[in-house]
């Protein structure tokens, strides 16, 4: 549920503007820059489809309600300093846990798991 704002006018890019959008806010976020690159390089696979989860779909309408109150009343903020407001929004789907932090419990269970095999 980590929010990555990019410019959609150009569909058939969006989706490496995501990918390349990902990877310095995850390192602003506190995310070791070597699992954030190997993340930006995990998403040149990818689909696109709706979500069938309303609790998902609710969020992603808060957030994205919450992008227009920021680009109202901070037009001067960059698209990765809205993306990373956005990071701090407590989210009912995510037990009202802000984006960031859940990205952040993610990777570091990740890690903990690959250590624990033995990689």
């Amino acid at each position: 549920m980590l929010p990555v704002v990019v410019p959609a006018r150009d569909s058939r890019a969006l989706v490496q503007r995501l990918c390349e959008a990902l990877e310095p806010i995850l390192t602003e976020i506190g995310v070791p820059a070597d699992e954030a690159a190997a993340e930006r390089g995990a998403m040149q696979r990818w689909a696109v489809g709706k979500t069938a989860n309303r609790r998902v779909l609710g969020s992603l309408n808060d957030l994205a309600f919450q992008l227009q109150v920021g680009l109202l009343n901070f037009p001067d903020r960059t698209l990765m300093a809205q993306s990373l407001w956005l990071a701090k929004t407590p989210l009912k789907v995510i037990d009202y846990g802000a984006p960031d932090q859940a990205t952040l419990a993610a990777f570091a269970a990740h890690r903990a798991l690959q250590a624990a095999i033995g990689r």
